[in-house]
């Protein structure tokens, strides 16, 4: 007889993954906008506004926040600074949703609203999930 497993992963170890997932995406996207404004620029669809040099450094402004926030979950010494990180990025990440809603009624490109918008959100969701189940 062929049985199939039907175990489920522990909601620590979900939470855990989630936790990853949110520090090394936040320093990937935040080192990238340091790095390179404009290929974070053309990745995120928003070509035109990587051609300025007022947005590289707006873009250089985000990057910065990013990696520092991502850098600090990842190292985060125990649970209740990782519940207040975690929290700091949920507030961050729906704000970032909102200002993409409110980008889109001024003609933003469907798909820097998907990337920047929906990065956001997926953030935004992984966090509170890793907060419910903290």
């Amino acid at each position: 007889r062929h049985t199939v497993c039907r175990h489920r992963p522990s909601s620590a170890n979900m939470n855990r993954f989630a936790v990853l997932t949110i520090s090394l995406g936040r320093m990937f996207v935040g080192g990238m906008s340091l790095a390179n404004p404009k290929l974070a620029g053309v990745a995120f669809g928003l070509r035109e506004a990587a051609t300025t040099n007022d947005a590289r450094l707006m873009a250089r402004l985000f990057g910065s926040r990013d990696l520092v926030l991502g850098w600090m979950l990842f190292n985060s010494p125990d649970l209740s600074t990782t519940t207040l990180l975690l929290k700091i990025g949920v507030a961050i990440d729906a704000m970032d949703v909102m200002s993409s809603l409110v980008a889109m009624r001024y003609k933003l490109h469907y798909w820097g609203a998907i990337t920047a918008g929906g990065g956001a959100a997926l953030f935004t969701t992984l966090g509170a999930y890793a907060l419910y189940w903290r």
